[in-house]
């Protein structure tokens, strides 16, 4: 009896170490084929970011820059400008859509913020007008569109004296219901406007969306 009872206990005890050594084996299995090549979460992960990456970039790219420094003048001026530059900022142009100045910043009113600042009039005269200072804007632009090719400019007007931020025949004078800026992007994807008013300078940028 002790004889069967003593065989019994060594099958048991070796059917119990083989079964550790296997068990104990896997994981370590498993841990490896992870670690090579991911699971299918954790690639399609890597995949997802890779792409996010590749779009940021195209977000990025800038086409044109163009920057006119600050002539010394008055403070509703300034402000002017300032305004102007944040409703501005973030305008997307569509493929085969036209960008109208006007059609963006809307009438410059008082109710707007907008301040009277010195323009000029079609006969050369010096006056007062809510949102002087725009055409710089507008002329700021149209600097930065003149470095891309692709883009097809449809109007836009010279000022009926000179201004003192551009050379002669680059400025685009604007004037609400009169005299507006407008541009077609004739490219193959999105673009988009930023401007801002920083440094003392009118700075405007055309990126690739």
């Amino acid at each position: 009896m002790k004889k069967y009872l003593w065989i019994f206990i060594f099958l048991a005890f070796g059917i119990g170490i083989a079964f550790f050594a296997f068990y104990s084996n896997q994981p370590q299995k498993d841990s490896y084929t992870a670690e090579r090549t991911g699971t299918k979460i954790e690639n399609n992960i890597t995949e997802n970011m890779n792409n996010t990456l590749s779009n940021n970039e195209i977000q990025d790219e800038e086409l044109s820059s163009f920057s006119t420094k600050l002539p010394k003048d008055t403070k509703a001026r300034y402000s002017n400008i300032d305004l102007a530059c944040k409703t501005l900022n973030g305008t997307i142009i569509k493929k085969g859509e036209t960008f109208s100045l006007w059609n963006v910043l809307g009438c410059p009113t008082k109710e707007k913020g907008y301040r009277k600042a010195k323009t000029f009039t079609s006969t050369g005269k010096v006056t007062q007008s809510y949102g002087g200072g725009i055409c710089q804007i507008s002329t700021t632009i149209y600097n930065a569109v003149l470095k891309v090719e692709e883009l097809d400019i449809k109007e836009r007007h010279e000022h009926s004296r000179d201004v003192v931020y551009i050379k002669d025949g680059k400025d685009a004078a604007v004037s609400y219901k009169s005299a507006d800026f407008k541009f077609k992007n004739t490219l193959n994807y999105d673009i988009m406007l930023e401007a801002k008013l920083e440094d003392n300078q009118v700075k405007i940028e055309i990126v690739r969306i």
